[in-house]
């Protein structure tokens, strides 16, 4: 019974929290060192009608990023090192899903956000930088 009590507080405390994915070489102390990716939906519980919907990071570089064992989702927001980037974008609400393709030339010191708008039967993806809410990338 303990077990299962534990197991229960570990998921309320970790499975709705959004992972954060850091590559490799990357130091995460350092913000002149990197720069910072999240998706719009990450500090997201519910969307304004009240309903769970969230867009994850799959791909960066062509490196998975689900990470079995460690993980309970896609991460919603990644550490970059500063250059050219590839990532692969899904939005998931309720049984529906769609799947994009961005690129990013990411810089130093910069914040970006993946958002979406939907359309009669499909999503339109891109980035933009968080503080200018300029598009960057395609």
């Amino acid at each position: 019974m303990k077990t299962i009590l534990y197991l229960s507080m570990i998921f309320l405390l970790f499975g709705c929290a959004s992972t954060v994915h850091v590559p490799d070489g990357v130091d995460t102390e350092k913000s002149t060192s990197h720069a910072y990716l999240l998706t719009e939906t990450a500090h997201i519980e519910k969307n304004s009608e009240g309903e769970e919907e969230r867009i994850y990071l799959i791909n960066l570089d062509d490196e998975y990023l689900y990470r079995m064992g460690k993980d309970f989702e896609f991460p919603q927001q990644s550490y970059l090192a500063e250059g050219q980037h590839q990532i692969r974008v899904k939005y998931e609400f309720e049984n529906r899903s769609a799947i994009g393709c961005l690129w990013l030339p990411a810089k130093v010191g910069e914040r970006y956000v993946v958002k979406k708008e939907l359309k009669e039967f499909s999503v339109v993806f891109w980035i933009e930088n968080e503080q200018s809410g300029q598009e960057v990338g395609g």
